[in-house]
């Protein structure tokens, strides 16, 4: 083997007659796919939920009645096989974020609910090892308005309560 690897003959020599310099734009966004009504339909006809036949539909990419019928029954024990599709954010408007099914398993499979899954990778744009650590650093989910911290109980007026005792109470008062 030897101590130097000359590469010198594989360097380009620049722009070849032949050659066309390509353009540096963005690639489009890769377009919606819209379900076939058809195929949704006959899988609403043999007793699915509407919402997981428009799910199975999307998700095999329109591939027809057997790709949606394998995918519906490989999915149907799963928790959210017949919520609203498309899934929906906290504040009711259709959520920006493709969430990945498997990936949602993924989540959920650590022990996860469903809704802290989804919450978790929509806001980490569908990356399971950053949605995880979402859930942890965000354990009541999406964070409300601050609000007063509760005072400690059984804290004389006037007296400030010790801080390790913030928030804590021994029940209802007696």
């Amino acid at each position: 083997m030897p101590d130097l690897l000359d590469l010198s003959s594989l360097r380009s020599s620049g722009l070849q007659p032949q050659e066309v310099i390509m353009a540096e734009t963005a690639s489009p966004p890769a377009a919606a796919i819209h379900e076939n009504a058809a195929v949704v339909s006959q899988l609403v006809e043999m007793g699915f939920p509407a919402d997981a036949c428009r799910r199975a539909v999307h998700l095999t990419q329109n591939a027809g009645l057997e790709a949606a019928m394998a995918w519906v029954m490989e999915h149907m024990d799963d928790p959210d096989f017949a919520t609203p599709f498309p899934p929906l954010d906290t504040a009711g408007t259709t959520a920006g974020v493709s969430i990945s099914e498997e990936n949602v398993a993924m989540v959920m499979s650590m022990g996860f609910s469903l809704e802290q899954a989804q919450m978790a990778l929509r806001h980490t744009d569908n990356n399971v090892e950053r949605a995880v650590e979402w859930i942890f650093s965000h354990p009541e989910g999406e964070e409300a308005a601050p609000s007063q911290p509760p005072a400690a109980a059984g804290a004389a007026p006037g007296q400030q309560p010790h801080a390790a005792d913030a928030g804590l109470s021994d029940g209802a008062p007696r």
